[in-house]
């Protein structure tokens, strides 16, 4: 009986998913965050596009004495939300106000990194990074800028997914 209760408590908390786990912070977090998508669903049912991102909220909160924010678990809050940095329409490093790409800052023929922040291009594809966006660039000669942060619509192409080291 006490193992067949032990295995429907365990049962539940997989299920659930709900862990609220203390995030591994550290203080050079507060000076800035890398911009990689790995979200995190806060204990206060918002989504974070990183460890990095909810640390520095968990920083924040701590200071100005609020709320201690922890895990709940690994992807998007189920709540529909968006990551916070998206809610904030604060574009990816490099792009300004005209939604210009800087495709000084990458080499793309030597490869661009794995990061995972999609955007849609003015072309109508998705890239999973501005680096693959300015490797477009480079190899068709256009001026491709991004229309707007995320995927394009399901139903267009997209790039990156051969990403070169």
């Amino acid at each position: 009986m006490l193992w067949t209760f032990a295995v429907l408590i365990v049962g539940v908390s997989v299920v659930s998913g709900k862990r609220n786990i203390q995030p591994e912070c550290k203080p050079e977090m507060k000076i800035g965050c890398p911009k990689i998508f790995i979200p995190l669903c806060g204990s206060n049912d918002k989504t974070y596009a990183n460890l990095c991102e909810l640390c520095v909220k968990k920083y924040d909160n701590a200071e100005n004495n609020r709320e201690d924010i922890t895990i709940q678990y690994e992807g998007e809050c189920n709540n529909g939300d968006q990551p916070l940095e998206i809610q904030n329409d604060q574009p990816p490093a490099g792009v300004d106000d005209s939604n210009k790409v800087d495709c000084s800052q990458y080499q793309p023929r030597i490869g661009c990194n794995r990061m995972y922040f999609p955007i849609c291009g003015s072309d109508g594809v998705s890239y999973n990074n501005e680096c693959l966006l300015c490797l477009a660039r480079e190899e068709t000669g256009r001026q491709i800028h991004i229309s707007r942060l995320g995927r394009c619509d399901d139903n267009t192409q997209q790039q990156g997914h051969d990403v070169k080291n």
